[in-house]
């Protein structure tokens, strides 16, 4: 039963290239055991999230001279980023035997699962490339190969401590899509509950407190794979504020009321 709700290699040429890539190695190199970890859970991960995240980045690189089907790219850690931003190194296969090396480095892109925003750090990480990738298929991506192994990893409890959700909340707030009076109705689609979030994360889930298909509301900011909403119960008038994924969420053109200007 639903919850009654009461409230360029650039001026530098290849030189300053090269040492800009030396210094992003050292940085994964850093990392230390925490890269050891990643390469033992990448190797654990299906092939075919190494496979998307070659169709969604490669693609879009803006400055290659390199063969793109020969490109290939997969997750790895980089140290400084914030919370929700995995690394993706970019590398290329030697086509011929007796190469010492397995493959070679050639680039570095970050991947906010937040924002769905790819930037390619390779040729200057102060002033990245941003990268037009397919934020659907990002989503997509984000779903199947990052938030839901996470999830399964660690227990619920772990992984909420792990995500500040407050200032999750705030940040998405701040930089999210705002959505304005005349697009905001919104109207839930598909079986079961579609629960609220406090943050746009997996691991912010609020207990207890959920929506139903064809159950109207009102979108406010759009940011990643979540919608900020307002939800109106029709029996007690009492509102709730929070975020659910936007996947099933359709335009209705009502919502929950007139907004303010």
């Amino acid at each position: 039963m639903k919850n009654e709700i009461v409230t360029p290699a650039g001026a530098n040429g290849e030189a300053g290239r090269g040492r800009r890539l030396a210094a992003l190695a050292v940085r994964v190199a850093l990392a230390g055991v925490g890269v050891a970890a990643a390469h033992a859970a990448h190797a654990a991960s299906p092939a075919s999230c190494d496979a998307r995240l070659t169709q969604l980045i490669v693609p879009a690189l803006r400055h290659t001279a390199l063969d793109r089907r020969a490109i290939h790219a997969e997750p790895a850690v980089l140290t400084g980023q914030p919370e929700g931003v995995q690394g993706v190194r970019l590398f290329v296969t030697p086509d011929h035997p007796g190469t010492p090396n397995r493959d070679a480095t050639i680039g570095w892109v970050t991947l906010d699962t937040h924002a769905l925003r790819a930037l390619d750090i390779t040729r200057d990480p102060d002033q990245p490339d941003v990268l037009k990738i397919d934020r659907h298929a990002l989503a997509r991506y984000v779903s199947t190969c990052v938030a839901a192994p996470a999830a399964s990893a660690h227990p619920a409890a772990a992984m909420h401590g792990a995500v500040d959700c407050d200032a999750l909340n705030r940040r998405a707030q701040a930089r999210g899509d705002y959505v304005t009076g005349s697009d905001a109705g919104r109207v839930v689609t598909g079986k079961g509950r579609l629960p609220f979030f406090s943050a746009p994360d997996d691991a912010c889930r609020i207990d207890g407190l959920f929506i139903v298909e064809h159950d109207h509301v009102d979108a406010r900011t759009e940011y990643g794979r979540f919608t900020s909403i307002t939800y109106l119960n029709p029996r007690t008038h009492g509102t709730a504020d929070g975020w659910v994924p936007r996947a099933r969420l359709q335009p209705d053109g009502t919502g929950i009321a007139p907004r303010q200007p």
